[in-house]
């Protein structure tokens, strides 16, 4: 749960004044997050939590329902058996976070950063993760079922034991995880023509000196077969 504090006022002694020795000049809210026992973990400066800077915070088993967390700055923070159900994490920055068996059910975290992140066994039936960057996020045992996932960026992610039932995978980049579409059909996924999967993938080799991907060289001869006239390929021995 997140309670706003009552005002927190700071005064400073005004010299010269005895009527009244005190002058207000300011007052601070503060965000408290307790745990299922109703106990304080964390206090955050400002009257939300929209666009804070949790990182590294320790929320373990924070009660955060509904909360309001888009665009915040959450890296390495720990929400262990949190529960952030109907939270809107759109856009925040969730990079290494640990959301083991965390409840995320119907959390908003579309366009968020989830980039190595722990969802370990992490329950996100029916969350948006619609273009969430998810690149090597361990999903092992995670509820996606009716979660939004499209045109998310799922590289080299863990979905072992997830739950995939009816999770759209539209536009999802698959590589990496070794899924394919006989396995997402067997899952109960939805996905289309534009769904990136590990066997779709073509293997390219890399300039040493540029760094840039280089054309596939039976892709090349192939082209330039494909130009010659007949009598030209009968004299090469295409």
């Amino acid at each position: 749960m997140v309670n706003f504090s009552s005002p927190l006022c700071y005064y400073r002694r005004a010299e010269g004044n005895t009527k009244n020795p005190q002058k207000h000049i300011g007052k601070i809210l503060t965000v408290e997050i307790n745990n299922f026992d109703g106990e304080v973990i964390h206090t955050h400066k400002g009257d939300n939590l929209s666009g804070a800077n949790l990182s590294r915070a320790i929320l373990w088993k924070a009660n955060l329902p509904g909360a309001n967390l888009s665009r915040a700055i959450l890296w390495k923070a720990n929400f262990g058996y949190a529960d952030l159900t109907g939270a809107i994490l759109w856009n925040a920055n969730l990079e290494n976070v640990n959301f083991g068996c965390a409840d995320l059910k119907d959390a908003n975290l579309r366009d968020a950063n989830l980039r190595d992140a722990n969802l370990e066994s992490a329950n996100l039936t029916g969350a948006n993760l619609g273009s969430a960057n998810l690149r090597g996020a361990n999903l092992w045992g995670a509820g996606l079922r009716d979660a939004n996932l499209e045109n998310a960026n799922l590289e080299n992610a863990n979905l072992e034991n997830a739950n995939l039932r009816y999770a759209n995978l539209s536009g999802a980049d698959l590589q990496g995880t070794g899924l394919t579409k006989e396995a997402l059909k067997e899952r109960g996924a939805i996905f289309n023509d534009k769904t990136v999967f590990s066997d779709d993938a073509t293997t390219s080799e890399t300039c040493p000196q540029c760094g840039q991907d280089m054309p596939d060289s039976e892709a090349l001869r192939a082209s330039a077969a494909s130009k010659l006239t007949p009598a030209e390929r009968a004299v090469l021995g295409l």
